[in-house]
């Protein structure tokens, strides 16, 4: 289709092969035509039939082959045949007018067998210099080379920047980072320290009440102060006292610590709740910036389609005639315009009917259409030039459009429509942030409107739209997750069906602006956050419970070192309190008078 974009200026040369052929009728014949036609295009020209039926003023063409002056490899044009009806009156005022006209199998730039360069004369003018290796047409200066450029900051990096959770790292975070590793700990080394004090008065009790049992173990006459001089019944009523005020110190204690003990436990119990509370508070909600993710998976594509249809309307629009530079007199003199003459188009085809074959979008198709209201100056126009072009078959492929030059208007407009235009495969993305593939199945719609007014400036928007689509998670870089959330987000991504790309444009025709928007990055958006949101949580289960297991084995160790320890103090406390009641009733039953007797039994 791309190939429609010079067809204007040269459907004039198919004109003036009419003209030449309708003078050459007369005086020059077929050579000549070929002659004059050579030297306009400056290229050679062959033509394998010409006829000329003199009753209905029509010029029947077969097999022409235009060459391009540019490359000498390929044709201008080419058709195998044409019938265009001339107006002889106004071929009489030197005016060429073709009322209806019909060219078949028309080609453009199609490749010759022989070269197409004339011999240069002497006093010819030297053609332009081109670069025939290069093939590709230059995207239009004001399109972005590529998205992946965002105020000078690269896309991928922004992206990577955006990552506020690292779901390969979620549960790899040490238990001991949490409240509950540190206060286990610390319950731990207090309970320690709470029950080396009562251990230690036990021991002394134990010591103790062994010195009162081996005093009452002596002779009689041992324990007479006046016979031995010392007094030890004395002193084994001062180990009793002393015995009996640590044991009421340790029998405080342990009801302390059976308070104690549960409010410690209560406490642990507070301080999980406060760490799962935490753990989901922490891991935050990724979101992702869908505008950012178009600029990493589409911009490309969306560049060079847009880069296409401009480099379509630029090329279209040079296409057209200039009066002053592409149809100038072959003759010397000038015209002289008296007053009140109406200044007339020299050329003017009023309807011309064209098939042939042309390629949009890596598609070939055949594609018919009309031309109205064509001149060589656009300006002497009382109607706009209009053409309709519509593709054959499959795909569908539908171009039309209007240039109005009329009474010093400067108005070009072009729509275009393409349906279900088959693709190639796609790689959308990078490795260095997320990378889709797109299977070789999808089918392209395509809906343009530009225009272009007299000062160049550019309007309009194209719609790209890319249905049956199947896509393929391929990578995400390995801070987002790796391979894991490839996968993963395969299973979400690989639902997506459709999805549309608009591009509106402004500034002016050769320097163009554009912004575009598409439903791809919010779908992938919403798949990344559901891929986070699932993994996040699965981190979050697999943490917790390596924390609760991990908590639950010290817990109950704390629990219990702390039940075991009151039961061994108590038990020994009470041990050491009948102990001391036996030992108190001997000593009394020794010194003669009562001892105080110690606190009840427990």
């Amino acid at each position: 289709m791309k190939r429609l974009n010079q067809l204007i200026t040269r459907l004039l040369i198919i004109a003036l092969v009419a003209l030449a052929a309708w003078v050459g009728r007369a005086h020059l014949g077929k050579q000549a035509l070929v002659y004059h036609l050579q030297s306009y295009v400056g290229a050679r020209v062959d033509a394998r039939q010409l006829h000329l039926n003199a009753e209905d003023a029509t010029v029947f063409l077969n097999q022409v082959e235009v060459a391009s002056p540019l490359h000498d490899r390929k044709n201008l044009l080419q058709f195998e045949a044409a019938s265009l009806k001339v107006d002889l009156e106004a071929l009489k005022k030197r005016q060429l007018v073709i009322n209806e006209g019909r060219l078949s199998q028309i080609k453009f730039g199609s490749p010759r067998t022989t070269s197409g360069k004339l011999e240069r004369g002497l006093f010819d003018p030297p053609l332009p210099l081109v670069d025939e290796s290069s093939t590709e047409a230059t995207p239009p200066a004001g399109v972005p080379q590529s998205y992946d450029q965002i105020a000078g900051y690269p896309a991928a990096q922004k992206w990577r920047d955006s990552l506020i959770v690292d779901v390969s790292q979620t549960a790899s975070s040490e238990v001991s980072s949490f409240e509950i590793g540190k206060t286990l700990t610390q319950k731990s080394q207090l309970w320690v320290d709470r029950f080396r004090d009562p251990h230690k008065q036990m021991a002394h009790v134990e010591k103790s009440l062994t010195l009162v049992e081996e005093i009452l173990s002596m002779p009689v006459d041992q324990l007479n102060p006046l016979r031995s001089g010392d007094d030890k019944l004395k002193d084994a009523v001062a180990a009793i006292d002393s015995s009996r005020k640590a044991l009421e110190k340790v029998g405080a204690s342990i009801t302390e610590f059976e308070s104690q003990s549960q409010k410690d436990i209560y406490d642990l119990s507070q301080v999980q709740v406060r760490d799962r509370q935490m753990l989901v508070s922490s891991s935050g909600t990724q979101k992702f910036d869908s505008k950012l993710i178009n600029e990493l998976l589409i911009g490309d594509i969306q560049r060079k389609l847009v880069a296409n249809g401009l480099d379509w309307f630029q090329e279209f629009r040079t296409s057209l005639p200039n009066p002053e530079a592409d149809f100038r007199p072959l003759k010397r003199g000038r015209d002289v315009h008296f007053a009140g003459q109406v200044s007339r188009p020299k050329i003017e085809i009023k309807k011309l009917q064209i098939d042939g074959a042309a390629e949009f979008a890596n598609s070939h198709f055949r594609f018919a259409g009309t031309i109205e209201n064509l001149l060589d100056d656009p300006t002497k126009s009382e109607h706009p030039l209009t053409f309709n072009f519509r593709a054959q078959g499959d795909p569908q492929v539908i171009v039309s459009g209007m240039v109005d030059q009329s009474r010093g208007k400067k108005v070009d407009s072009i729509h275009f429509t393409g349906h279900a235009i088959p693709q190639p495969a796609y790689t959308l993305g990078s490795n260095e942030s997320i990378q889709l593939s797109m299977t070789g199945d999808s089918r392209l719609f395509v809906d343009a409107d530009l225009n272009a007014d007299a000062n160049d400036q550019l309007g309009g928007s194209i719609t790209f739209t890319f249905e049956d689509v199947m896509l393929h998670a391929d990578s995400v870089h390995e801070s987002a997750g790796g391979a894991g959330t490839a996968a993963r987000l395969n299973e979400t991504v690989s639902g997506i069906q459709s999805f549309r790309i608009t591009s509106t444009l402004g500034g002016t025709i050769y320097q163009p602006t554009t912004t575009f928007a598409s439903d791809l990055g919010p779908q992938v958006a919403a798949s990344l956050e559901s891929v986070f949101r699932d993994a996040q949580q699965l981190a979050q289960k697999k943490k917790e419970h390596r924390l609760n297991k991990t908590v639950e084995g010290d817990l109950v160790q704390l629990k219990s070192s702390i039940t075991d320890g009151i039961a061994s103090l108590n038990e020994s406390w009470r041990a050491n309190y009948s102990r001391l009641n036996r030992l108190s009733k001997r000593l009394s039953t020794a010194r003669g008078p009562q001892l105080t007797r110690p606190n009840k039994l427990r």
